[in-house]
């Protein structure tokens, strides 16, 4: 059982995950890469929060909480960080799903996990499915959480599972934690956390409203250049009145000498509007019969292709 489980010895009043990150990060020199999932509204956040209270009742938000990468990265870069430091990353499925800077995210935690582990800090980060995760992330996290609500105390319902990776079979094994109580030996399957401070929780939602206004500001004014730039696409195929007579008795294979009779205008004033509708997406090629005569157009309008 010890080769293969967690071990944790239990202590009166502490969280059995508390005593084994706590061991990890000061016992073991080692450091504790969190994630934790969960559908919307089950309660992953504010267990992230319970629980880095738990290790640490005088966390704060300011420094050690984010919504954005490039404000983590900022942090982190910085390096002047004591052992037990801990970070939260919220709402990182925004991140990971933007394919442009989901690389980028990766090459920085990978950066993070990798190096700094003799730094002994404890990392959280939460999103709604392990996936969004590239693999080369989820190969360095100590855990995963699955959070599943709350119960009647208002207490965050967790599964908390070690995860671990063996490059040698490419297999991630998640395991529950080994609890050694004198002389009783048992699995922890789920964990019960109190809901955080009120004063935590007031100053969690406010920078959340925040973030969600300036998220839904950004994607507000990029479906805005979208619809701009697709008002610009389809306005260069509006056709004037003659433009699109000219059009229709081509497209029913009339060739330039009977539009003349039928519209009573001039040869090249048919070949001037040819010229603009071409320019506006129209192809018109000439189709030739016997001895080379041209017997009509072979027209192709974009716009029927919308």
């Amino acid at each position: 059982m010890r080769a293969k489980y967690p071990l944790v010895k239990f202590k009166k009043d502490e969280n059995v995950w508390v005593s084994y990150t706590k061991q990890k990060v000061f016992r073991q020199n080692n450091s504790m890469n969190l994630v934790i999932t969960g559908q919307t509204g089950s309660g992953k956040t504010y267990a992230m929060l319970s629980f880095f209270c738990l290790l640490n009742p005088d966390f704060e938000l300011e420094g050690n909480f984010f919504f954005k990468a490039i404000d983590l990265m900022k942090a982190l870069k910085d390096g002047n960080f004591k052992r037990g430091k801990i970070w939260g990353y919220d709402e990182a499925g925004i991140d990971a799903n933007n394919l442009n800077y989901q690389n980028i995210i990766a090459k920085g935690l990978n950066a993070l996990f990798q190096t700094a582990r003799h730094r002994n800090y404890v990392f959280g980060l939460t999103l709604p499915h392990l996936h969004m995760l590239t693999k080369g992330v989820r190969t360095l996290m100590s855990a995963h959480w699955t959070s599943e609500g709350w119960n009647k105390k208002n207490q965050s319902i967790v599964v908390p599972r070690s995860l671990e990776y063996n490059g040698e079979v490419d297999k991630f094994y998640r395991k529950r934690l080994v609890v050694v109580n004198g002389n009783d030996v048992s699995l922890c399957n789920r964990i019960l956390l109190p809901k955080p401070s009120s004063k935590l929780t007031r100053e969690y939602e406010k920078l959340k409203k925040e973030y969600t206004q300036d998220l839904y500001e950004k994607i507000y004014k990029d479906m805005d250049a979208f619809d701009k730039k697709q008002n610009g696409f389809r306005n260069q195929f509006i056709l004037t009145e003659r433009e699109e007579s000219v059009l229709n008795l081509l497209k029913s294979g009339k060739v330039v000498s009977d539009i003349k009779v039928s519209l009573g205008i001039s040869q090249p004033r048919i070949y001037q509007l040819m010229g603009a509708l071409a320019k506006k997406g129209v192809s018109i090629r000439g189709v030739y019969g016997v001895n080379n005569t041209l017997e009509s157009y072979n027209v192709v309008d974009v716009r029927d292709k919308e």
